[in-house]
């Protein structure tokens, strides 16, 4: 089976960051045998000729497109457009807007055939195999379709408990050079989940609340494959680095004990911090610390 996974473009200016959860669920279809691409419209300017040129060279067999709110407009644009040259093809859309807006999302566009809802990498390998042998969609948690002109929601899927089932992110999914050149950090998840509750954040919802952390090990593992690919900044993407101590302090000490020579970014609350804690991420390369201002 044939996959195109569609990065898209972000309406304003700011640095490009691929999206992890395409690159996972790239990495992991890509293991199990599945022919995968991936069109990467963010690194380049958006261009409806090269979505032209992918589709007729590809003919993939399922399109799917991550998307969160402010890109939304232009995700469903795209994947619309998609299903309108190769209508034999499934349209899946994933991502934090339509996890929240599934059933509006599908009534209000026709060219979207399936939503999968929340952690995407399990729901949508299980959606890829039901697709090949034919069978109901049903039988698969996370998913929002359509099935004799009604909707179908199927029930929630847990998070998943054990983050180290998944593997170390195929980077070179994505045009490399690119993102090489302009100086993009690799971002890296060592954890999911936010245990604040803030009003404007969809975080603790897509991911919940309780903490789930990869082995330091792999991720450090993970930062050192990045930097043999030539990235030379990191970006820690968890919602809230600085939650459990004893992890940063591990990560930390880990990439010394390595050598590794890394530029590191992460995000953080002032409340989670003290000045030993940024003393040991400094001396592992942390140079930039994004706090958030919220109150929740």
């Amino acid at each position: 089976m044939k996959i195109l996974l569609i990065q898209p473009p972000y309406p304003f200016s700011e640095f490009p960051k691929p999206s992890s959860a395409l690159m996972s669920l790239g990495t992991i279809l890509g293991r199990e045998g599945k022919e995968v691409e991936v069109l990467d419209l963010l690194s380049t300017r958006y261009s409806t000729d090269k979505i032209d040129s992918r589709l007729a060279r590809f003919q993939p067999d399922v399109i799917g497109i991550t998307s969160v709110t402010m890109n939304f407009p232009l995700a469903v644009q795209t994947l619309q457009y998609c299903k309108e040259k190769m209508p034999q093809t499934t349209a899946v859309m994933g991502g934090p807007h339509v996890t929240f807006t599934d059933e509006e999302t599908l009534r209000r566009f026709p060219g979207v055939d399936i939503i999968v809802r929340g952690e995407g990498e399990a729901t949508a390998r299980e959606l890829i195999q039901a697709l090949e042998k034919g069978e109901s969609l049903e039988r698969v948690k996370g998913l929002t379709f359509r099935r004799n002109g009604k909707l179908q929601r199927t029930e929630d899927r847990p998070f998943i408990p054990d983050l180290d089932v998944l593997p170390i992110p195929d980077r070179t999914l994505f045009p490399l050079s690119r993102y090489l050149a302009m100086r993009v950090p690799a971002s890296i998840l060592s954890s999911r989940g936010c245990p604040m509750d803030c009003s404007f954040c969809v975080g603790h919802r897509m991911t919940g609340r309780k903490g789930r952390f990869r082995n330091p090990l792999r991720v450090v593992d993970e930062i050192e494959a990045a930097l043999l690919l030539g990235f030379e900044e990191v970006c820690i993407d968890d919602d809230l680095f600085t939650r459990k101590r004893s992890h940063v302090y591990t990560i930390c000490d880990e990439i010394l004990r390595r050598g590794l020579k890394i530029n590191l970014y992460i995000f953080a609350r002032v409340d989670t911090v003290d000045a030993p804690l940024l003393k040991k991420l400094r001396e592992a390369g942390c140079r930039m610390i994004c706090f958030g201002l919220e109150s929740g």
